[in-house]
C-alpha cells in the first residue's frame, strides 16, 4: 500500500522533484538533490486526513555520513506549496505556477487566498 494524499498534492510533489533535479542535478538517492554544494534529501511524513503531503528536509553534514534537519515541508491538499526549504527559489516559483494552472482554485477558495 502506498502513501495516501490527493492527486493535486502528489503531482506538485513530483513536479518539485523534477524541477529540483533538472535545476540542481541528481543525487545518488531517489529522494535527494544537491543545491549550492549541499546534499539534501526528503523524508515523507505520515499520511494526513486532509490529503496534504508533509515531511522533513534533511541536509548532509560535511562528513557525508551524518545529517541535520533543515525543516518541515507541506503541500496542501489542493496542490499549494505552503513551505519547502532547501530548494531554489526559481523552482519554488515554477511549481507554484504549474500547481495553479493544473489545479485552479474554486471561486470561494481564491477569495480566501487573496
Amino acid at each position: 500500500m502506498g502513501y495516501s494524499c490527493t492527486k493535486a498534492a502528489a503531482d506538485v510533489h513530483d513536479a518539485i522533484f523534477r524541477g529540483v533535479r533538472a535545476t540542481c542535478g541528481e543525487d545518488r538517492t531517489s529522494n535527494g538533490w544537491t543545491y549550492n554544494g549541499v546534499r539534501y534529501f526528503d523524508e515523507r511524513g505520515r499520511e494526513n486526513r486532509d490529503g496534504a503531503v508533509t515531511g522533513t528536509i534533511w541536509k548532509y553534514l560535511p562528513d557525508g555520513e551524518h545529517c541535520r534537519r533543515v525543516g518541515g515541508y507541506k503541500l496542501d491538499a489542493g496542490g499549494g506549496l505552503v513551505r519547502f526549504p532547501g530548494i531554489p527559489r526559481a523552482v519554488r516559483g515554477v511549481v507554484r505556477v504549474l500547481g495553479a494552472r493544473a489545479y485552479p482554485l474554486a471561486p470561494a477558495e481564491s477569495a480566501r487566498a487573496s
